[in-house]
């Protein structure tokens, strides 16, 4: 069980334990997760998790893996993971592909992040938040903070088509909210759906 282990702690004896074998920090080392017991992993065939730690210098990097039958644009891919990691604290870092035979493509999402106080299993948390934050800009499945993260990052028109629930609702038209007046029926629907969302379960 690593997830309580100290980032920072962690960091430290990775450092110590290259420089005694290495005589220096020679490489950026990468910290693989798996839920299998250790005594039933075998390192050559596991399933590893999808998301994946590297120490690079002084800092994590936090690293998911997503397969997809299509490439991705990293500018794109910036633009929408960054009110997620604004929100985590931590820097966009590059999004990187490689091409397999049969049409898949393995993507790879890398985010630097401030880690003083932090755990591995909090590092985790934030690589789950990006690997569901691509599925859902693909049409995966939709939660409340993913669909807040959309609308933020400006790709709004994603959520069109999804079916609505106890925390998703929409409407066939924008309130006239630019006009120098709202009219008596468009103020009172207004204020009735405002009504209705913060008496909601997930309010």
């Amino acid at each position: 069980m690593v997830g309580p282990a100290s980032l920072t702690s962690l960091r430290n004896a990775l450092h110590d334990f290259m420089i005694k074998l290495d005589g220096e920090v020679s490489e950026d080392p990468t910290l693989r997760l798996s839920s299998i017991p250790a005594e039933y992993l075998d390192h050559d065939w596991a399933e590893w998790d999808a998301v994946s730690l590297t120490l690079e210098e002084s800092c994590w990097s936090i690293d998911v893996q997503i397969w997809r039958d299509e490439s991705f644009d990293e500018d794109s891919v910036a633009r929408l993971m960054e009110p997620l990691l604004e929100r985590h604290k931590a820097v966009f870092a590059g999004c990187g592909s490689v091409y397999y035979e049969g049409g898949a493509w393995e993507i790879t999402l890398s985010a630097i992040w401030q880690t003083r106080g932090k755990t591995v299993a909090d590092a985790v948390a934030v690589g789950k938040e990006m690997q569901e934050l691509m599925e859902a800009s693909v049409g995966g499945t939709l939660t409340p903070a993913t669909a807040k993260d959309l609308i933020t990052s400006g790709h709004a028109q994603l959520l069109r088509g999804q079916p609505e629930g106890q925390w998703l609702d929409a409407k066939g038209a924008p309130y006239a909210l630019s006009e120098p007046k709202l009219g008596p029926r468009d103020a009172w629907e207004l204020a009735k759906d405002v009504a209705a969302f913060a008496n909601s379960p997930m309010a």
